[in-house]
């Protein structure tokens, strides 16, 4: 499930924020839409959907002092 990370540190952005804290994701380049090939579909997808929600935590905690 590539949403409950994203789930996760979206709950722990307050926490994460006060301690100046840093967020990570472990993902792959086979997650990426401009550099995709054929085949793992269900996983490439999976992937790009985590890096996505990472992207958008990153702009949501921008000047909050979190590092994603």
């Amino acid at each position: 499930n590539s949403i409950a990370p994203v789930l996760l540190a979206q709950a722990l952005m307050p926490r994460l924020g006060k301690a100046k804290g840093k967020a990570i994701a472990i993902t792959s380049q086979m997650g990426s839409i401009a550099d995709s090939s054929t085949g793992w579909i269900a996983y490439r997808a999976s992937k790009a959907a985590l890096n996505m929600g990472w992207h958008v935590l990153a702009n949501e905690a921008a000047g909050q002092g979190v590092t994603f």
